[in-house]
């Protein structure tokens, strides 16, 4: 282990010998101490105005090798939800940071112990042939043939504005009223620089 020491600069030493720090450095100190608080304004880093939530109540949202039957929709801080299909803006990309999600068996009671994984893809707009999975959920039915869970991601993924996101379970039926039956993404946008 190394000792160090640390000596103020004559400059911060006030007229009786303290130690003296400016506002905005302290607060610097502060936030690297908290690890909490040190840009934006949420415990993401971010402002509220970045912060996005995705719903699809479809299992079915385009994955299958054409753009055709996405679905998810914006959710809006006020409650309200996006009438249109949510559309990445183009200056933007989005970090999605959790993912929740529920699926019912047709057979119900049935499928009690099965397994299902919920696959979510990046797909490219310009070429729907290319996507590739970014992150997969597994849950074990329940006795009555129903599962769900809340993935809150250490690293998350980015996805840039030429591209979208696709879920799948593999299984049919792909949505309500058996099947998956929401899925629901969590993230915050950044400049797609």
């Amino acid at each position: 282990m190394t000792k160090r020491t640390v000596r103020a600069d004559p400059k911060s030493v006030g007229a009786q010998g303290r130690f003296t720090m400016k506002v905005a450095h302290a607060k610097s100190i502060l936030c690297l101490l908290l690890l909490t608080g040190c840009t934006g304004d949420t415990h993401l880093r971010q402002s509220p105005d970045a912060h996005v939530v995705l719903e699809s109540a479809s299992g079915d949202t385009g994955c299958a090798g054409s753009t055709a039957g996405t679905t998810f929709r914006q959710v809006f801080q006020d409650g309200n939800g996006a009438l249109q299909p949510f559309q990445m803006p183009p200056e933007k990309s989005l970090v999605v940071t959790d993912v929740d999600w529920q699926y019912s068996h047709p057979t119900g009671a049935a499928a009690a112990g099965r397994r299902v994984v919920l696959r979510v893809f990046i797909q490219n707009l310009a070429d729907p042939t290319q996507r590739e999975r970014v992150l997969e959920s597994t849950i074990i039915l329940n006795s009555a043939g129903e599962g769900g869970t809340s993935e809150a991601m250490t690293a998350g993924f980015v996805m840039a504005p030429t591209a979208q996101l696709c879920v799948d379970t593999g299984v049919n039926p792909k949505g309500p009223p058996s099947g998956l039956q929401h899925t629901i993404l969590r993230g915050y946008f950044i400049d797609a620089n």
